[in-house]
């Protein structure tokens, strides 16, 4: 688990952390070397969870999402809702927490027996990936190649502009 206050706004650091995260997702053995030991290759079930909140400063962190990383993240948007019952006092949270415990049981078992519909099955994943395209949007609005793509379309358009002005006054005259 990865929280924002540990990243770096440094395209080179965001970039070495999308490799790692490439490297969690797609490498199925992991070289294990103990000191003094022999080294030994391990199988483990690792999922990767990072929360951010969404102001650009805090989507900063994450890695650029390209092609070479896409199909190994899944991007979603969590939103603050409404409690489902009472947690102002003690006892309301404490009661809260006993409800949590008691429907985790049948929510685990629902998940278990849980089978992922066709469409959103993928062969080398198990599930197909889904980026929010609020977050996506956000995210790319804040990339430095999105912001140098926007000043050339802007430098371009304003010259365009500028030309059919220089055409209009012509006519006039």
């Amino acid at each position: 688990m990865i929280e924002d206050d540990v990243g770096s706004f440094d395209i080179r650091a965001r970039r070495h952390f999308g490799a790692y995260l490439k490297q969690f997702t797609a490498n199925e053995g992991v070289q294990h070397h103990a000191k003094n030991r022999q080294g030994m290759t391990l199988k483990p079930f690792w999922r990767v969870s990072i929360s951010c909140n969404d102001e650009p400063e805090s989507l900063m962190i994450l890695p650029p999402i390209d092609e070479s990383l896409s199909d190994k993240v899944i991007i979603f948007q969590a939103k603050k809702k409404p409690m489902p019952m009472p947690t102002q006092t003690d006892e309301e949270r404490a009661a809260f927490q006993t409800k949590l415990r008691t429907e985790l049981p049948a929510y685990l078992g629902y998940l278990l027996k849980m089978q992922i519909p066709e469409k959103f099955r993928s062969p080398r994943y198990g599930v197909e990936t889904y980026h929010n395209p609020e977050v996506l949007k956000a995210m790319n609005e804040i990339a430095p190649e999105f912001q140098l793509l926007e000043l050339i379309d802007q430098h371009f358009n304003e010259a365009r502009n500028r030309g059919r002005e220089s055409r209009a006054s012509l006519r006039l005259n």
